[in-house]
């Protein structure tokens, strides 16, 4: 099987590191959250990641972003895309929209899992909101439920024109989250 889709050993060290690194912190849960997002796009060679509560998600909910935490690099005014997305322009993400109906379970989802190339660059979700105000293309989503309708969700990104994430970052981001 190719390294690209198992993980290695160093993979595993380089985990269960951000994971203890992340308990040295201190309680507050914005900096152990930035840290982590910071760490994982580190390992898996992501530009920038977001972290968010979500209530009433469910397929015909609102979908409710709660304090939303970002990591990684948020530089270029990037921040204030990422910041739209969780405001408001999540709505029309077609990743998030694939994605919905799985939120009774814990589930980390690479986007070409759900969503095609030809519909995912054909969406104006992306070829507009994505490529020109958070400047990110392929993404991994992870989502936890936390109670009826409501998930902790992570979303991991990489920048516009890089390579698309493979299955072995999936289940790096899988085994941190």
């Amino acid at each position: 099987m190719s390294k690209s889709r198992t993980l290695t050993f160093e993979d595993a060290n380089a985990a269960a590191a951000l994971m203890l690194d992340n308990q040295a912190l201190p309680p507050d849960l914005n900096v152990r959250v930035r840290h982590l997002i910071d760490g994982l796009c580190c390992i898996v060679g992501a530009k920038n990641g977001l972290f968010s509560p979500i209530s009433d998600f469910k397929r015909g909910g609102e979908a409710i972003f709660e304090e939303a935490v970002l990591g990684g690099d948020t530089n270029d005014g990037v921040e204030e895309g990422l910041m739209e997305y969780a405001d408001a322009a999540y709505s029309t993400d077609p990743l998030l929209m694939a994605t919905m109906d799985h939120y009774q379970q814990p589930i980390v989802v690479a986007r070409h899992q759900y969503v095609s190339d030809k519909a995912w660059y054909g969406h104006p979700h992306v070829a507009e909101f994505r490529k020109q105000f958070t400047k990110v293309d392929d993404s991994i989503y992870a989502y936890a439920p936390v109670g009826p309708s409501k998930v902790l969700a992570l979303g991991i990104n990489r920048a516009w024109g890089e390579r698309v994430f493979t299955e072995r970052d999936r289940l790096l981001i899988e085994l941190v989250f």
